[in-house]
């Protein structure tokens, strides 16, 4: 394990914030360089990355070593002990453990920062200092590979209402109402490290068969503690492939299993934090109606398709 880097002095802290970015990687030899890469070039010069090598048998090590012999003390990479796999949410965590940061940035592994990403966030959080998350769009990116076919098929999806400050629970009663299609990517995040940490960090539950919906229950921590300025700005590349955590939940049939979790994690949450914003619960029941009443499911969706005219 590389030791951390040395504390950020005042002056530093308080014009130009230290963001700590964590990425937990698994067998990521395939697009590695390129992350890395895009976080080497931002034009924002104040940051640390945190890479956890999660157990992986290909050539990731390899990468990392180089990388962190490249750009000494910036780049610094941990493992768990004795080299396990752990999962996304541990590994993640791992690194939080280390950051140092005012600001935490996540970073998938296969996704890619445009060079502003860093700049132009933390101007918006200086501007909007009292958010806890800061996000914009994220650019679903498919011609990547080259392949004739996927060119022109690049998109970047609406979310919700961009340029403004959200106060909680408003993006938490948005989230539940239209889940999952207004959910940001993680590596749009931006958020203030304090909080993170006293929020207990990622939730470790959500192990390989749950990891889809790691991120959702992320957000719905976040959502439901602190303000939220959301962006219309674009400044990361999620990408589109066959290899990909969606992906492979969608091959394999997992991904109702794993909404379901989620949701019952969900109602867990909420009842932990003593939430009773009737909105709130509204939208969990009729997130969860199919797995709760099945048949009330699918006569309530005919009712709704008749109301609009489908």
């Amino acid at each position: 394990m590389t030791a951390p880097i040395s504390s950020t002095t005042a002056a530093q802290a308080n014009d130009s914030p230290l963001v700590s970015v964590l990425t937990a990687v698994y067998n990521g030899e395939r697009f590695l360089p390129e992350t890395i890469a895009g976080v080497v070039a931002q034009s924002y010069p104040h940051w640390e990355y945190w890479i956890v090598n999660d157990g992986s048998t290909d050539n990731t090590a390899a990468i990392l070593k180089r990388a962190a012999a490249e750009h000494p003390g910036r780049i610094l990479i941990v493992e768990h002990p004795g080299g396990v796999n752990r999962g996304l949410g541990a590994s993640r965590n791992l690194a939080l453990a280390h950051a140092r940061g005012r600001y935490v940035a996540l970073l998938d592994a296969d996704d890619l920062w445009l060079p502003n990403k860093l700049a132009e966030q933390v101007a918006l959080a200086r501007q909007f200092p009292h958010a806890g998350l800061l996000y914009g769009r994220s650019e679903y990116w498919r011609d990547w590979s080259g392949d004739p076919q996927d060119a022109g098929k690049n998109e970047t999806p609406p979310l919700v209402a961009g340029d403004r400050l959200y106060e909680p629970p408003k993006l938490m009663r948005l989230h539940i109402r239209h889940h999952p299609e207004r959910v940001p990517c993680p590596s749009a995040l931006l958020i203030d490290r304090e909080l993170l940490c006293r929020l207990g960090g990622m939730e470790e539950a959500f192990d390989a068969q749950q990891a889809l919906f790691e991120d959702h229950a992320l957000l719905a921590k976040l959502y439901l503690a602190a303000p939220v300025y959301v962006s219309s700005q674009c400044w990361d590349r999620y990408r589109i492939h066959p290899d990909s955590i969606c992906a492979a939940a969608e091959r394999s049939g997992a991904l109702p299993a794993a909404r379901r979790y989620y949701l019952e994690w969900l109602r867990g949450y909420l009842r932990s934090q003593n939430v009773t914003d009737q909105p709130i619960w509204d939208g969990w029941r009729r997130a969860s109606l199919f797995y709760r009443h099945p048949a009330m499911h699918w006569v309530a969706r005919a009712a709704r398709r008749l109301r609009r005219g489908i």
